[in-house]
């Protein structure tokens, strides 16, 4: 019979406990890849990669079974249960109908705590919802899109993803093609690329070679157009799941300056994601979707102290039906995965979530879906 090891016992417990506090971040994989091409000496724009956070749980295990190497098993007895990961998460009925406004602007979530009981209403139950994942069918990739920052009309548009299939078989050349389009599927999107004609994308030596027979001829001011390239770059580099530099050519040569403002000249680097992304988004339920009840929300946000607002309107009425709040599992300068769930009757409504800003209160960063409920 093998003998008890108490010790050993706790050095699991340990190691456990630091493992459910990393969390990593959506844009991990790329900020590694970006410092594998980079090479040495090249810096990483990132307030708190993963591989860092990873790093110091593994340290801080370390230093646990060092620890437990010089106290006795009496004096390691746990006695403590770790505390969970979550957040809070709130919600309200509503019957006031809210004032009307123009909603302008679209990587996974964590289940958050279950929601404070309604006053004299039933109980939301958080369930894990459906993530609005890349789909395993190969075509299946990302395009991203402008949209403007809802109540900060003093910032430039940022970046919303969706997922399209294409049947092309360069999936980079396929994306971008759907991205010149136009046609986001979301009335809150655009793409200043439309009318461009792509003719081929290519790698070599570390370059993404992105080829246009046609590029937009619109002129742009240079907050906006320097967003507008990074939409090419994040939608060549989702595609190929890559991080390598995009250069623009057209008909072979260079493309010189892209939407008059940003020299092409040379290969693009992909801007940090908290330059560029939009700062909430909604990534499940997909416009004009359909759901059943509970409606099943998630998202990714970087937002004071982590918290996410959220409500539900009539789409008919434009009436508040069903209000409350979660809490994102990273904030401010990092993005985080949000998710919560909302019990509703049939019908066609519309989903927002946003930021109230702690310096004034105003309501900023809105995404907004329409879905349909059976």
């Amino acid at each position: 019979m093998t003998d008890h090891d108490p010790i050993g016992d706790e050095v699991r417990r340990a190691l456990e406990r630091e493992a459910e506090q990393v969390h990593p971040d959506p844009d991990g994989l790329y900020r590694i890849r970006e410092r594998i091409d980079a090479g040495r000496g090249t810096p990483v724009r990132s307030r708190r990669p993963w591989v860092l956070t990873a790093a110091g749980a593994a340290l801080g295990a370390a230093a646990a079974v060092g620890a437990f190497a010089v106290l006795s098993p009496d004096a390691t007895k746990d006695t403590a249960t770790s505390p969970e990961v979550a957040g809070s998460t709130g919600t309200t009925p509503s019957t006031a109908s809210h004032s009307p406004r123009v909603v302008v602007p679209p990587p996974t979530a964590l289940p958050r705590s279950s929601p404070t009981p309604e006053r004299g209403g039933p109980t939301n139950t958080v369930k894990p919802p459906t993530i609005a994942s890349p789909p395993d069918d190969a075509r299946a990739v990302p395009v991203y899109w402008l949209g403007s920052v809802v109540g900060r009309p003093e910032l430039p548009p940022r970046l919303y993803r969706t997922f399209v299939r294409i049947a092309d078989e360069d999936p980079a050349a396929g994306a971008i093609r759907v991205m010149a389009t136009g046609q986001a599927g979301d009335p809150d999107y655009r793409s200043p690329w439309a009318g461009a004609q792509v003719r081929a994308v290519t790698r070599q030596g570390g370059v993404i070679t992105a080829d246009f027979d046609t590029l937009p001829e619109v002129r742009l001011s240079r907050a906006e157009a320097t967003t507008a390239v990074q939409e090419l770059v994040y939608t060549v580099q989702g595609a190929l799941q890559s991080t390598n530099p995009v250069r623009v050519t057209l008909d072979g040569e260079p493309a010189g300056a892209l939407f008059g403002q940003v020299d092409a000249r040379s290969p693009i680097r992909r801007a940090a994601p908290i330059d560029v992304q939009a700062f909430v988004w909604i990534t499940s339920p997909a416009e004009n979707g359909t759901a059943g009840s509970p409606l099943a929300v998630a998202g990714i946000a970087s937002t004071f102290e982590a918290t996410v607002n959220w409500r539900v309107r009539d789409a008919a009425t434009n009436a508040v039906v069903r209000e409350g709040y979660t809490t994102a599992t990273r904030g401010t300068g990092e993005f985080g995965d949000f998710r919560f769930s909302v019990a509703l009757p049939a019908g066609k409504y519309v989903v927002e979530c946003f930021e109230i800003s702690a310096e004034d209160g105003r309501e900023t960063n809105t995404d907004s879906k329409t879905v349909t409920v059976r």
